[in-house]
């Protein structure tokens, strides 16, 4: 694989920055990247950081690591088709409508849970649900940080940051192609 291949064009947005790069994803989701407990850092290259605030100021880096558990968010900005690979690890999540807070951040969109989790066990520090959760269709709202596309396809948040979450009463149906993929392996 190419290093072109490997890399995903995103935005992570930490309390005080805006860090817009390429992330070194080694063929993986970005989600599975964030969630890999192997390591507690994110390779980012090619990086603007910008300061959130009234006067920001920007500085480019080559290459940086990054604390994961910095990480409010990431923006996925580019182009973002799980690896093929992922079929073969398909796990079917259950979808909610939701609306999550994060510290200076509301997101609303469709979250994507194990079938156990509950708005409950997402603010739950001992829950064994997965520390960064794909949001998708989502809008994120910000008065004071206006950096996020107000219509990000896919937004991972870091699950422990949730303030307040709110998820539909029933989960929403399941898409077409999960459906697809259901059926064409039972036949």
């Amino acid at each position: 694989m190419s290093i072109q291949q490997d890399m995903t064009s995103v935005c992570v947005i930490t309390p005080q920055l805006c860090y817009r790069g390429q992330m070194a994803t080694r063929g993986y989701r970005v989600a599975d990247v964030l969630i890999d407990g192997r390591t507690d850092q994110l390779e980012l290259r090619d990086v603007t950081a910008r300061t959130l605030g009234p006067d920001p100021s920007e500085i480019r880096f080559d290459a940086i690591s990054l604390r994961k558990d910095r990480i409010l968010m990431v923006v996925l900005t580019g182009k973002h088709e799980a690896p093929i690979r992922r079929g073969n690890n398909y796990v079917e999540k259950v979808r909610y409508g939701a609306i999550a807070t994060l510290p200076g951040y509301i997101l609303s969109g469709i979250l994507h849970l194990s079938p156990h989790a509950t708005a409950s066990t997402l603010l739950c520090d001992s829950a064994t649900v997965d520390s960064f959760l794909g949001v998708t269709e989502v809008q994120v709202h910000s008065a004071v940080h206006p950096v996020v596309p107000p219509d990000a396809k896919v937004v991972v948040i870091r699950r422990r940051c949730i303030e307040a979450v709110q998820l539909s009463a029933d989960p929403l149906p399941k898409r077409k192609s999960a459906l697809l993929v259901q059926n064409s392996t039972s036949s």
